[in-house]
């Protein structure tokens, strides 16, 4: 029963997460490429075939610097210097509490963010 309430838990909040990319990049979002979890087949939509270690729950090569400059209005800076062609890789967690508390990453997650890191350095 709590396990099937928190799988629901995080399917609601994958599909708004996917819902937002959608209003806010509009024509550059394209849920059957950028939505690369197995969840979005709870969703009702079909599921995501690419099977690989790691895979994020979106993962977004932004050609067109739309959701860099979106991240760029929403506080990340950072945002308005990268180059057209970034790729986001968007993990949708959840958690217990509020959004500062702490939560897990899956070590595939560190790695890909290790390795994507030490290439850009």
């Amino acid at each position: 029963m709590v396990r099937d309430h928190m799988q629901y838990i995080i399917t609601y909040t994958v599909t708004k997460v996917s819902t937002i990319l959608e209003k806010h990049l509009g024509a550059s979002y394209n849920l059957n490429t950028h939505w690369t979890s197995q969840l979005r087949s709870r969703g009702g939509y079909k599921p995501y075939e690419v099977l690989q270690p790691g895979r994020s729950t979106f993962t977004i090569v932004d050609d067109t610097l739309i959701l860099s400059k979106l991240l760029c209005h929403w506080g990340f800076r950072r945002a308005s210097s990268f180059d057209a062609g970034i790729v986001y890789n968007i993990k949708v967690i959840t958690c217990k509490s509020d959004l500062h508390s702490e939560f897990l990453l899956e070590t595939d997650q560190v790695i890909k963010v290790h390795l994507q890191y030490c290439q850009d350095a």
